[in-house]
């Protein structure tokens, strides 16, 4: 069983590239001894990420592909915390730079493709990135997709890229914003739209490779979207990223998450969706 305070533990001493770097003087963060990066910022996340997918690592020996993989954390974590196994690192997506390639290969051995997993989106066309992930029919065991789903304005490509290559029986597992959220119920209830993290209307940037969000799922519609493309959804749950474990809070917040938390004895109220699929 994966311990967490064996992995908080890991990631508070985990040595972030730039790239998983906030500014050290950042005013958000209250952690003194140290600086936040992208690990430790959301470092319940990645525990309850890792502890799904070794519930459902087929072996010890397995090819491992991460899908929208910059910064490069969730690689890392695999390469440096799970040492007792043998994994083929490979990652794909967007703002793939020959420096981050490079790095990532020094670091943790992992093949890095630029790839566009979202063609139908207008303002990537012109990327003239390859639209298929550049690895074999039926070669990976196992398949992150975390925090991607939502930046998508056609996930049915990306889902059915990742049953191409996935061997029958491999699964994936993807992590999203949950739009049932309460954080969602209680900014309708005073007047305030709950659509606020979406694209903006209007909003075109070619030069911009990070994408706002285009929608956000219910744990409901994940599931009928990954039955449509052959997927058989095998594990799923719904949970609390605590990503402002380290955030200086203002009366105002905190008397925001005071109202929030007993609704979270309801798994639906809760802020992100998990779901690990199978290929059939």
């Amino acid at each position: 069983m994966l311990s967490k305070n064996k992995f908080y533990k890991f990631l508070f001493n985990y040595q972030s590239l730039h790239y998983e770097e906030f500014s050290e003087k950042d005013p958000r963060f209250t952690l003194k001894k140290r600086y936040v990066d992208y690990a430790l910022k959301n470092r319940y996340r990645f525990y309850i990420t890792l502890k799904y997918a070794l519930k459902h690592f087929s072996s010890y020996t397995l090819k491992v592909l991460d899908l929208g993989t910059y910064p490069g954390t969730m690689l890392r974590i695999l390469k440096e915390f799970l040492l007792d196994y043998k994994i083929d690192l490979y990652g794909a997506g967007l703002r793939i730079t020959p420096d981050f390639v490079k790095m990532m290969k020094d670091r943790t051995n992992a093949t890095i493709m630029a790839v566009n997993l979202d063609p139908k989106n207008e303002q990537l066309k012109n990327k003239n990135y390859p639209n298929q992930i550049p690895l074999e029919d039926k070669s990976m065991d196992f398949i992150f997709a975390l925090e991607i789903i939502e930046h998508l304005t056609s996930p049915i490509h990306m889902l059915c890229e990742a049953g191409r290559v996935l061997k029958k029986g491999g699964k994936i597992l993807i992590t999203t914003p949950n739009v049932t959220r309460i954080g969602s119920v209680f900014k309708l209830l005073i007047g305030k739209s709950n659509l606020d993290r979406l694209m903006p209307i209007d909003y075109y940037d070619e030069s911009d490779e990070w994408r706002p969000h285009f929608r956000e799922f219910s744990m409901e519609e994940l599931v009928s979207l990954l039955s449509k493309v052959d997927f058989e959804v095998v594990d799923k749950a719904f949970f609390n990223c605590t990503e402002r474990y380290f955030d200086i809070k203002t009366m105002k917040r905190r008397l925001i998450d005071l109202c929030k938390s007993p609704f979270y004895c309801i798994p639906h109220f809760r802020d992100t969706i998990l779901v690990v699929a199978k290929k059939i």
